[in-house]
């Protein structure tokens, strides 16, 4: 019935507010994990290691390599979320 459709609809915009959320939590941390990245002079592709492979002695590289970790995940989550939201838009 009518009711039906119409509380489909409504689930449907309660789930895109919540996905859309969390697509801005998670652009939120990651502006703030790239700007770290950046205030630590390193880039995501930059080696961590120096000419002869010991850890390089100018960087914290523990916290660089938890950095592009977290980064990477962001990513993903982010990839993930915003699929979500193209599907659940797709059904409105």
């Amino acid at each position: 019935g009518v009711e039906g459709v119409e509380g489909e609809e409504v689930k449907l915009r309660a789930t895109l507010k919540e996905l859309m959320e969390e697509k801005k939590s998670i652009e939120s941390s990651l502006d703030e994990n790239l700007f770290q990245m950046k205030s630590m002079g390193i880039t995501l592709e930059e080696r961590l290691v120096d000419e002869s492979e010991f850890p390089r002695t100018d960087i914290d590289v523990h916290s660089a390599r938890m950095l592009r970790s977290a980064i990477r995940k962001q990513k993903n989550d982010h990839k993930d979320v915003m699929k979500k939201i193209e599907e659940n838009m797709k059904r409105l």
